[in-house]
């Protein structure tokens, strides 16, 4: 069965297998981490205590053989254009960057994303602190989808940059209209011509309505620049290092209590970059539904797979939340009969 804007209760691996073949446009998985932690979930109220294990019996090679299967059902259901965003930390983030070149190709490597999740804390007494995760973003093919992002201008860049104020109060900069490359657009320009091995930046159409919009400055020897005004950019383009986005303190408006928890903003950034409205976004091991939340916000159709039934619960509230007509009865899975029941996990079987 193959629903959109649905809730999957069970192991990612087996429902994946009866989703059809390029079906979704973009994947983010947040998988557990290697890290040989357990950690205490408070959820709601505080009476339901939950464990939550993040461990494997014996070496990396068990973590990687238990993740490989899910990321190859990922794969068979990825659409030649989609992409997928691989959340990991220093654990295993060397192993799976392996698996995932085997099952993708190299090739289809395009950036190994560094998050700062927080500033510099007390380390070790040995070692630097660790402060960053890593998001592993691979493609299906050549022909994948990408809309470049942006963050606003430093308070440092403005002031270095767009130093100039026009009298409508407008901060701009200037930008000489020559350049330097193959293309030899060497008209002539109200006498002037480029300088050797120059050539003017835009066309003479386009030079002509710079100058009519009063865009143009022009120095004494009459070479001109031009204005740009802060207003009219986008910003900074976002690099391959996140470090304008911290994790969930213990006082956000956003905080489940789900101690795996990411940002929205985190999300809200992949979405908006690998996938347009409309588009279908898949979470495999959905935890506490932040995906799904963006993607529906962002106007997106959406699928949250988690093997936890509370997690699963969770994510109908915060759907419901957000005014979606969903109830416990909806979600795809769940188990309901005695048999289904006791093959639970122990804490599961217990919530």
């Amino acid at each position: 069965m193959f629903r959109t804007n649905a809730i999957y209760c069970g192991d990612c691996q087996r429902i994946l297998r009866d989703f059809p073949e390029e079906c979704v446009d973009l994947i983010y998985v947040d998988p557990p981490f290697f890290s040989n932690k357990q950690y205490e979930i408070l959820w709601g109220n505080g009476y339901e205590l939950r464990s939550f294990e993040d461990r494997w019996q014996g070496d990396i090679l068990n973590y990687i053989a238990w993740m490989e299967p899910k990321i190859r059902e990922s794969h068979r259901v990825l659409k030649d254009t989609g992409s997928i965003y691989l959340h990991c930390d220093w654990h295993a983030n060397a192993h799976l960057r392996i698996l995932m070149d085997k099952i993708f190709g190299e090739n289809h490597f395009l950036n190994e994303i560094i998050w700062s999740r927080t500033h510099a804390h007390g380390g070790g007494e040995k070692g630097f602190s660790r402060i960053h995760d890593t998001l592993l973003f691979y493609v299906k093919s050549d022909s994948f989808r990408f809309n470049r992002q942006h963050v606003p201008y430093s308070a440092k860049y403005i002031k270095n940059f767009f130093r100039y104020v026009d009298k409508d109060g407008r901060r701009y900069r200037l930008v000489i209209a020559t350049g330097s490359g193959e293309t030899k657009s060497d008209y002539l320009w109200k006498g002037v011509r480029p300088t050797k091995g120059r050539h003017w930046a835009y066309t003479k159409e386009k030079m002509e309505e710079l100058d009519k919009q009063g865009k143009l400055v022009y120095s004494q020897s009459g070479m001109p620049s031009v204005k740009q005004y802060i207003d009219e950019k986008k910003g900074t383009l976002v690099t391959d290092i996140w470090t304008d986005i911290e994790v969930i303190h213990s006082q956000s408006k956003e905080r489940l209590g789900y101690p795996t928890q990411k940002p929205e903003r985190l999300l809200d950034r992949i979405i908006k970059a690998s996938s347009n409205p409309m588009d279908i976004v898949l979470d495999p091991m959905c935890g506490g539904g932040t995906t799904i939340a963006v993607a529906h916000k962002l106007g997106r159709r959406w699928i949250g797979i988690d093997v936890s039934p509370v997690a699963c619960k969770l994510m109908v509230e915060r759907m419901r939340g957000l005014k979606i007509r969903i109830t416990e009865g909806d979600i795809v899975g769940l188990p309901k009969t005695i048999e289904e029941i006791k093959a639970l996990q122990p804490f599961e079987f217990q919530n």
